[in-house]
C-alpha cells in the first residue's frame, strides 16, 4: 500500500474515531484504538484531535485513559500526521515516541508526560468486557450503521440482517370491467316470500332484505339463518343503512319513512311530512341528514338524530323518482325527466342536466362516482353518464333489443363498471365506452334490485314475490384478480 493510500485511510479511521465518540459508541472507539496501538502516525492524530477538541468532548471521562481527574490527551498540543509541530506552534518543539512507547515532548526543560501502552490496553479491554456486557443483555442497538461508518476492514459493526417485510394481506379482488369475464357465481341464498329490496351496509357485516313478513338481516360471513326485523310496513320498495351501519331506513309506498335501529329493531324515529308516497331516500355520508324524495314534487332534507324537516326543495312540474348526495356531502341530486342539483347547505340550485334525444319523464336511479365526477342515471330504458363539472353528457348506453324500464342501477367501486337490473337479467356496462361485457342470467322473473358489496368484491342481486325467492352473489374468486 502506497503512503498516500495508507494516510487516507489513516484520515478515514480519525473520522470514524470522532463520529464514535459523538454517538458514544465505545466498541467503535476500542477498535480504532485497537488499530491505531500499531500506527504511530494514526496515534498520533487522534492525540491531536483530543488537543483541539472542544471541551464537551474532552471531558468524556468514558474515553479518558487518565480518569476523570485528567482529561484524555489534554496535555499534549496539535501535531501532523509526520510527527512535527504545525508551523503556528513553536518549531522547536517536537513530539517524537520514545524507546518505551511514550510520547514525550522536547526541549528536556518542558515537562514530560507519558501514555503508558498498558493504559491503552485497559481502554481496549474494558471497552471489549462492556460491549460483551451489553450484548449479553441485548441492549445494543442493532439498526445499520450510519453512511459515516468506516469502510470495511478498518471498522466493521456486526450488522442484523432485518426480517423480510410479510406480504400484506389482500381480500377478494374488487369486481371492474378489467375482470368481469371472471365472475363466478358464490352462493345462492333462497329464501321464502321475498320482496325484493337489497342492501348492504356499509361496514360490510349485515345484507337486508324485505320479506313480507319484515326485514332479513344476514351476516355476510356466513349467510346463515337470518335474523327477522319486524317493522309496520305495508309493501316495502327500499331500503338503506345509515353510513354508521347503525339505522335501517324504511321505504313502504306511504309518505312517511321509518328509520330502525339495526341492532335492536326498535323504531328510532320516523319522517313525516310528504303529502303523497316517497319514492326514494338517501343518507348524506356523514348521517347528519336524510334526503327524500316524493310524488309530491318535492325533495326533502331531514336532521337524522331528531326526524326535523331542514329544508324543502321544490320541482315544477313532474315528480321525481330518484334522490343521491354526492361523496362529499355538498350536494343533493335528484331526477325526474331531468337531474337537478342543489347546494345541500343553502339549498340554492347549481345545476340541471337534460338528457338528450327522447325525453323520458322517469330516471328511476342516480348514482355518484366515488370521486363525485360523475353521476349515472337509470333514464326509462337507457343508462347515461354526465360529467358533474361541466354538465356535458358523457355516455348514452342504449339495448335496442331490450323493452320495459330498467329496474335499478349500480355502479362498481372504480366506477368503471355499470350493473343494471333488466327483466330477468343483470347486464355489465363498460362505463367508458358503453360495451355490454356480460349478462348474468336470473331466472323468469324480474330482478327489482342490484348492488355491490362496500369493498366492491360481490355483487347482489335476486328476486321475489313467490316461495323459491333467490339472492345470488357473484364475485371473483381469489388469485383470479384483473386479466
Amino acid at each position: 500500500m502506497s503512503e498516500r493510500a495508507r494516510q487516507l485511510k489513516r484520515e478515514r479511521a480519525l473520522f470514524c474515531y470522532i463520529s464514535a465518540l459523538e454517538r458514544g459508541d465505545m466498541d467503535a472507539v476500542a477498535a480504532i484504538l485497537r488499530d491505531a496501538a500499531s500506527d504511530a502516525v494514526l496515534e498520533r492524530m487522534i492525540l491531536e484531535y483530543h488537543a483541539a477538541a472542544p471541551a464537551e468532548h474532552i471531558a468524556q471521562d468514558a474515553i479518558s485513559p487518565f480518569g476523570p481527574d485528567q482529561p484524555a490527551f489534554s496535555h499534549l498540543p496539535p501535531v501532523s500526521a509526520n510527527g512535527s509541530v504545525r508551523k503556528e506552534l513553536d518549531p522547536v518543539t517536537v513530539y517524537t515516541p520514545t524507546a518505551d512507547k511514550t510520547f514525550a515532548a522536547f526541549p528536556t526543560d518542558a515537562k514530560r508526560h507519558s501514555l503508558p501502552l498498558t493504559l491503552w490496553a485497559a481502554v481496549f479491554a474494558l471497552a471489549v468486557c462492556g460491549g460483551l456486557l451489553l450484548y449479553a443483555a441485548g441492549r445494543l442497538s442493532t439498526s445499520p450503521a450510519p453512511d459515516t461508518a468506516a469502510p470495511v476492514g478498518l471498522l466493521q459493526a456486526d450488522e442484523t440482517p432485518e426480517p423480510p417485510t410479510p406480504e400484506p394481506e389482500t381480500g377478494p379482488p374488487v369486481i371492474s370491467a378489467a375482470n368481469v369475464q371472471q365472475l363466478t357465481l358464490l352462493n345462492t341464498i333462497t329464501q321464502e316470500f321475498l320482496l325484493g329490496p337489497l342492501a348492504w351496509s356499509p361496514d360490510g357485516q349485515l345484507m337486508a332484505a324485505g320479506a313480507y313478513n319484515g326485514i332479513l338481516l344476514y351476516d355476510t360471513a356466513s349467510f346463515a339463518v337470518p335474523r327477522l326485523l319486524s317493522v309496520e310496513a305495508q309493501s316495502l320498495i327500499k331500503l338503506l343503512f345509515s353510513p354508521d351501519s347503525s339505522l335501517l331506513a324504511v321505504l313502504d309506498d306511504t309518505p312517511i319513512v321509518q328509520l330502525y335501529e339495526a341492532s335492536t329493531g326498535q323504531r328510532a324515529l320516523e319522517l313525516k311530512g310528504h303529502d303523497n308516497r316517497v319514492v326514494d331516500a338517501a343518507f348524506s355520508p356523514d348521517g347528519a341528514l336524510v334526503a327524500t324524495t316524493s310524488i309530491d314534487k318535492t325533495v326533502r332534507l331531514w336532521d337524522a338524530a331528531s326526524g326535523r324537516e331542514v329544508r324543502r326543495l321544490e320541482f315544477q312540474t313532474t315528480p321525481a323518482y330518484s334522490v343521491a348526495f354526492s361523496p362529499d356531502g355538498t350536494t343533493v341530486a335528484a331526477g325526474s325527466g331531468e337531474i337537478r342539483l342543489w347546494d345541500a347547505a343553502s339549498g340554492r340550485q347549481i345545476a340541471v342536466f337534460t338528457p338528450s334525444g327522447m325525453i323520458v319523464p322517469v330516471i328511476s336511479k342516480l348514482v355518484f362516482s366515488s370521486d363525485g365526477a360523475t353521476i349515472a342515471a337509470a333514464h326509462g330504458p337507457d343508462i347515461r353518464l354526465w360529467d358533474v363539472a361541466s354538465g356535458r353528457e358523457l355516455l348514452k348506453i342504449e339495448d335496442p333489443q331490450a323493452a320495459g324500464m330498467l329496474n335499478d342501477i349500480a355502479l362498481s367501486q372504480d366506477g368503471t363498471l355499470i350493473a343494471a337490473a333488466r327483466g330477468t337479467v343483470v347486464q355489465l356496462w363498460d362505463a367508458r365506452s358503453g360495451a355490454l361485457l356480460r349478462t348474468l342470467e336470473g331466472t323468469d322473473r324480474q330482478i327489482r334490485a342490484v348492488a355491490f358489496s362496500p369493498d366492491g368484491a360481490a355483487l347482489a342481486f335476486g328476486v321475489g314475490g313467490t316461495r323459491s325467492s333467490v339472492i345470488w352473489l357473484w364475485g371473483v374468486a381469489a388469485g383470479q384478480g384483473n386479466v
